[in-house]
């Protein structure tokens, strides 16, 4: 399906990724809390100025600012009345998506969708890569840490208990040191890599506000899209 309802929904998620999934794996930052009703995060509840502050951020106050304007103005265009038709609360996924197939001009662009896809699956496969790695060395520093622990029990057992082995709190800081280096590390890898889904998110954006502003019957296809929660074919 070449029309994605998602997409500036995408766009106000991809805050989140400010904190990237790179340096949350050693750096035991939490995620950006989803509000408690459990919807998605609003425009006008994300405080661009302090997106730049975030440690690992990689999308600029621009980025914020204009995806927050896309989101606004896309909201606006949901809203327009205008686009309303009779008996479109009974429509269905698939009839929805029907109707979009006559609109032309209407969605993201293929170049648009193809270069999300590519950026999307690079960000997902360097996540996967780095997820990987990092179980592998929590896997090995905790061997080392439980060699160490055992170690120091048994210079205690051999000396009475009149000498206190360090073994473990060695191997613990040794591991801190190096989870640190390897977060910076993968940060660093996966700054540019979320530069491109922000990049791609941004461009989608604009096609889609874009559709929506110039046809409001294409615009309230996308909310009824939404509020069914469509994936496309019908879904």
């Amino acid at each position: 399906m070449r029309i994605l309802p998602v997409v500036l929904a995408a766009g106000i998620a991809a805050l989140a990724m400010a904190g990237p999934a790179a340096g949350g794996l050693f750096s035991h930052k939490h995620a950006t809390a989803a509000p408690p009703d459990g919807t998605s995060p609003q425009p006008q509840n994300v405080d661009c100025s302090k997106v730049a502050t975030m440690q690992y951020a990689s999308m600029t106050v621009e980025q914020c600012q204009a995806m927050m304007a896309m989101a606004q103005s896309a909201q606006r265009s949901m809203n327009d009345p205008s686009g309303a038709r009779p008996g479109d609360e009974r429509l269905s996924c698939t009839d929805i998506e029907a109707e979009m197939r006559t609109l032309s001009g209407g969605g993201v662009s293929q170049q648009h969708v193809e270069e999300g896809g590519r950026a999307t699956q690079d960000f997902k496969q360097t996540v996967a890569k780095q997820k990987a790695e990092a179980t592998a060395v929590a896997a090995r520093e905790s061997a080392e840490v439980t060699a160490a622990a055992a170690a120091d029990t048994a210079v205690g057992v051999a000396t009475g208990g009149l000498v206190q082995g360090r073994a473990a709190y060695a191997a613990q800081e040794r591991a801190q040191a190096e989870n640190r280096v390897i977060g910076d590390r993968m940060a660093k890898e996966m700054a540019p890599k979320q530069q491109a889904v922000f990049g791609a998110v941004t461009d989608s954006g604009g096609d889609m506000t874009q559709s929506m502003q110039s046809n409001p019957r294409f615009a309230r296809l996308v909310k009824l899209g939404m509020d069914k929660q469509c994936r496309g074919e019908g879904r």
